[in-house]
């Protein structure tokens, strides 16, 4: 009988470790919103990625986040159309990032010509 409670005793407090440890891994997830720099636009599908860990996961449609962190770990935040940002995790609360839309050039046409439609269109000049 003292066998049998002693095997009881030792299966709970490998379960009681079990579920500290579950709890000690979900104290270190940090939330965050990531918007558009200067507007309350939310940026959805941006790619976050602790550099440590080199976790990735993406912002829902809302812009909202979570990924597991340590303090002093570093965040990386990136999306096409946007400048990429990184940021520190400096305490476990949830944060806020700003990304800045990248600069967009205008639409350029390449077209392609031959040796001859070149001169072509410069004897065409001359003789107007």
């Amino acid at each position: 009988m003292y066998s049998k409670l002693k095997y009881i005793a030792l299966l709970c407090s490998f379960f009681f470790l079990a579920i500290a440890a579950n709890a000690q891994e979900q104290d270190n997830m940090v939330s965050g919103l990531v918007l558009e720099k200067g507007t309350s636009t939310r940026i959805s599908d941006a790619n976050v990625v602790n550099l440590r860990t080199k976790q990735n996961v993406r912002t829902n449609s809302y812009g909202v986040f979570t990924v597991e962190v340590n303090v002093g770990d570093t965040l990386s935040i990136s999306k096409v159309g946007y400048g990429p940002i990184k940021t520190r995790i400096n305490t476990l609360e949830d944060i806020l990032v700003d990304i800045t839309a990248g600069t967009q050039i205008e639409t350029v046409v390449v077209t392609r010509s031959t040796k001859e439609s070149e001169m072509r269109q410069m004897m065409e000049r001359l003789w107007k």
